[in-house]
This record gives structure tokens, C-alpha cells and sequence, in this order.
């Protein structure tokens, strides 16, 4: 079964570069796991950044954008991966010159799958601005939080991303649900 969330998104076949990289499930400390995650993502942005070598200005703002939403990637992909499945996470940036596609595939727990799609419904139905500021107000309330839910929202008020997610059941018994995380930015 198949469920999707969010905004229409460019097929990639129309963009003529990408890079793609594939993580093993790990059972490393999650301050590793975190670090690595900040050393994938730098790389995807300085491997982008070589095709803008002539625009200083535009290759400054494409790493820090790029550099940005790989980090957030891969760390939701990372701290709500479904470690029982034994499924890679895949990451896959695709662009062309005036635009770019994050495809980011992770195994989710099958019992946090209806609290995500939920968070999602509200996601993709209120306004972003009103969202952030009830995040922060909750954030400041609550001391002990350790997601603080600000890393999507600051990818579709920050960045103008398109943002899409789908679902999809790969067995059963015992299940193995994956989630793809679809980000696109014009460029």
C-alpha cells in the first residue's frame, strides 16, 4: 500500500546530475551517527558546489542550502529509522541549473507511522508561519524536549521548499514500512 503527503514534485528525470548515497543500518552511538550525518551532508555540498564553480555567490548559497537540508535529512532519517527492518537509508540529490530534488528513503517503525502521517496532515494543511510559532511557544514550554519539530518547517518558510513523503509497505509479518522524504528547491 502506498500513501502520499504534500506538495506535487518534478519526476527526476528531467535533471541531468546526480549523486547517491546509501547508509548501512548501524548500531553506533547516536553522537557518531550525528556526526557522520554533518560530514555526508558537507560533501554533498561541496560536490554540488563544483558545477557552480564560476558563481561565488550562488556556490556560498547552494552549500549552505544544500549543506542545511542534507543535515535535517538524514538526521530525521537517522533518529526515526526502524532498526529491526535492516534497510539501507538512500539518499539521492538530483538537480539542473535551475533547480534541485532530495529524495530520502528510511524504514520507519510501523507503531510511529499514524502519529507521522497526522503530524504530516497538519503539516501540509496549516499555514507555516502559524505552525513555527506554535512550535516555539510549545518548545519554550516544555524543558525536557528533544525533537524540537523546526527542521521542516525551516526548509518550507527559510528555503521555499516543496516538501512530500510517501509510504509505502514493503512486507508483512513482521512489517517493513519505508517513508521517502521529497524536498524540491528552485535554484
Amino acid at each position: 500500500m502506498i500513501q502520499t503527503f504534500g506538495d506535487v514534485i518534478d519526476e527526476p528525470a528531467r535533471y541531468k546530475e546526480y549523486l547517491i548515497l546509501e547508509f548501512s543500518p548501524s548500531t553506533a552511538p547516536l553522537s557518531q551517527i550525528w556526526r557522520n550525518n554533518g560530514v555526508s551532508a558537507d560533501f554533498m555540498a561541496d560536490y554540488l558546489t563544483t558545477f557552480f564553480e564560476n558563481d561565488w555567490a550562488r556556490q556560498k548559497e547552494i552549500k549552505e542550502t544544500v549543506g542545511y537540508i542534507a543535515n535535517e535529512l538524514l538526521e530525521n532519517a537517522m533518529k526515526f529509522y526502524d532498526k529491526t527492518s535492516h534497510c539501507s537509508i538512500r539518499v539521492q540529490l538530483y538537480w539542473c541549473s535551475d533547480c534541485m530534488l532530495f529524495f530520502v528513503t528510511n524504514s520507519i517503525p510501523s507503531q510511529a507511522v499514524a502519529a507521522f502521517q497526522t503530524y504530516l496532515q497538519v503539516l501540509t494543511s496549516t499555514e507555516p508561519e502559524e505552525l513555527w510559532m506554535e512550535k516555539l511557544t510549545n518548545n519554550l514550554d516544555q524543558d525536557n524536549q528533544t525533537q524540537s519539530g523546526l527542521g521542516l518547517l525551516t526548509m518550507l518558510l527559510h528555503h521555499e521548499a516543496k516538501l512530500r513523503w510517501k509510504f509505502e509497505t514493503l512486507r508483512t509479518d513482521p512489517d517493513v514500512i519505508v517513508v521517502t522524504t521529497v524536498v524540491q528547491l528552485t535554484i
